[in-house]
């Protein structure tokens, strides 16, 4: 995260606030920069593996932004980590890889339409 990013250690949360990029702090936006604050967990978290599905492949945030930085944060907390990328417009594509879900300890769904959220829930009760 950049400079504007707030790690709270009593909820183990990392906050982004809600700042302006403008041409004074821009520069501090370019690439992966971690926040300092979470890396003295890095060492003392037991590895997990967490499958992730992103709505759409094709998404510029997405797949330029929120993606390297989720690898990135990944490495850091012993998360391995499963993406898999829709194509934004069917739900299916991710639902078809959205398999072995007994191989994983946590999830996190990028729904495509968010009315398909029973679609996920009921796979992952059987």
């Amino acid at each position: 995260m950049t400079a504007e990013s707030v790690w709270e250690s009593s909820t183990k949360a990392l906050k982004a606030l809600n700042v302006p990029v403008t041409g004074d702090n821009a520069d501090s936006y370019l690439g992966i920069i971690m926040d300092k604050g979470i890396k003295q967990y890095a060492s003392t978290v037991a590895t997990k593996k967490v499958l992730l599905t992103l709505y759409n492949s094709a998404d510029n945030f997405l797949s330029g932004t929120y993606k390297p930085y989720l690898k990135a944060y990944a490495t850091l907390l012993n998360i391995n980590l499963t993406i898999v990328e829709g194509d934004g417009q069917n739900e299916q594509a991710c639902l078809d890889k959205f398999t072995n879900l007994d191989n994983y300890d946590a999830y996190a769904i990028n729904l495509v339409r968010t009315n398909d959220g029973p679609s996920y829930t009921d796979l992952l009760k059987a």
